[in-house]
């Protein structure tokens, strides 16, 4: 039985229990990717706790809503964390959030505006990783480079691909949404 699987089981139950149950049977777990699970922001606090997890994989629909608070000091021992083809729009976390994380990556991110300006604070991120992304995006992880030289740590290496621009609209096209009248 997978991951994902235990996961929808456990959807039914409360927090405590599904706390109980992924913290007790996946003590060893160090790498997780989670797709199409559906999951509330809020639910990783649980996997936050899980002590070795180093990897963790967001893919496709893993978490819904559109803002994420992680409330917990957890994530340990997470290195990489890639957020791909999600809802997420807004994003507040601290350094202690993730203490140890060394690679960012989001890809498919199309409404993430910024990247909380606190990740120039954890002196082990080598590398944030974006594609497909909102160009305030890319200008987020820059402020977060610079602020990392300006405190005097080695920048972070930021890599942006394939920026995603919004569709542009003709000023003629908005011109017929408008209703016609007639000059007087």
């Amino acid at each position: 039985m997978g991951f994902s699987t235990i996961l929808s089981i456990c959807s039914n139950l409360n927090h405590s229990v599904l706390r109980i149950v992924l913290v007790n049977f996946f003590q060893q777990v160090q790498k997780l990717k989670l797709e199409r699970t559906w999951l509330s922001w809020s639910d990783l606090d649980i996997i936050a706790e899980l002590p070795n997890l180093e990897v963790l994989k967001l893919i496709d629909g893993a978490c819904h809503n559109n803002e994420w608070h992680p409330n917990v000091r957890g994530f340990t021992r997470l290195n990489v964390l890639l957020i791909e083809n999600n809802d997420l729009k807004y994003w507040k976390a601290t350094d202690d959030n993730f203490p140890v994380l060394e690679c960012l990556v989001l890809k498919k991110c199309r409404y993430v505006k910024e990247i909380p300006i606190e990740f120039a604070d954890i002196h082990s991120l080598q590398l944030i990783e974006l594609t497909g992304c909102l160009p305030e995006l890319g200008d987020s992880a820059v402020r977060i480079q610079k602020e990392q030289q300006d405190l005097g740590n080695d920048p972070v290496d930021v890599r942006i691909s394939d920026p995603y621009n919004l569709p542009a609209i003709s000023s003629s096209f908005l011109l017929q949404l408008l209703p016609h009248t007639q000059p007087q």
